[in-house]
Formats: C-alpha cells, structure tokens, sequence
C-alpha cells in the first residue's frame, strides 16, 4: 500500500484482515525504514507508529485488548522524506533518527491505518461490529446504539 501525503511518502506491507492474528505473528516482527535505511523503532521516536499499527490492526481484527500487547503482527513500512526533515547523525548506527515534523508522519500514518482497516470509534470498530455475518438484529441495534452515544459524548 502507498500513501503519499504533503512531502510524506509511505510505502507499507500489511496484513490482510482476514489472516489468524497468531499466524503472523513473531517476535521483531516490525520493519520499520527511513529512505531504505532500517530504523530502530524502539529506540527512535517512531515507536509510536509501531503502537499506532498495533491498535488498530488489533481492533480491526477483534482481538481483545489484554491480548493485543503480546501480538507483534508483520509490518513493513518505509517512511520517504526529504533529507533535511531528520536528523541520522544523532547515533553513532544511524539506527536511530530523529524526525523534525514529526506530527506529519504521524498523521500520514493515521490516515494510511484507517484506508486500510477503518476508522476506529471508542473501543467499538464501526465496520467489524456491524458487518458480522452471525450477528443478530437485536445485537446490531445495541452496537449501533452504543456507537452513537459514544460519539454523542465526545462532542
């Protein structure tokens, strides 16, 4: 998947909804680049994306969130930026950088997340509660119901 976004270009692997969480899951299971150059993401300031991915690929599965903290589900993702919107001489590897707009990157992600899995309403996923195909009238109504107070009180 690619996303391009003002001077942000992402270029992501992901998931397909579908597949068994546990089936592509494995310990660094994250690759996360900037220009081609493999970032630590744990060290560096994009472990938000990592944690950002996670929530909702976790909830577009429905996988319970006690459970999603020990998911690490295959990601690929390489950030392409301008040279002079980060800083690669902050560690002696050069794999760990330092972003300067980082609010930009973060809000290209988003918008990548939710083309890909859909917007996320409280701890409720508007399509997967309302798309399941075993779930019964009466279910559906209350789901709806509680989506729509939810987004009542956040207004």
């Amino acid at each position: 998947m690619r996303h391009i976004n003002d001077s942000v270009t992402l270029e992501c692997v992901l998931p397909k909804i579908d597949e068994t969480p546990r089936s592509i899951s494995r310990r660094n299971n994250l690759f996360i680049y900037v220009n081609r150059r493999p970032i630590n993401h744990v060290a560096s300031e994009l472990k938000e994306i990592a944690i950002m991915y996670r929530k909702y690929y976790c909830e577009a599965v429905s996988v319970k969130e006690r459970e999603y903290s020990t998911l690490n589900p295959f990601f690929y993702l390489d950030i392409q930026l301008c040279p002079d919107q980060y800083e690669v001489n902050f560690d002696p590897r050069k794999s760990v950088i330092l972003l300067h707009k980082k609010e930009r990157i973060l809000s290209a992600f988003e918008e990548l997340m939710i083309m890909a899995y859909g917007s996320l309403i409280g701890e409720e996923r508007l399509d997967n509660q309302l798309k399941r195909k075993s779930m019964a009238p009466a279910e559906s109504a209350r789901i709806l119901g509680k989506i729509i107070r939810q987004s009542r009180s956040m207004n």
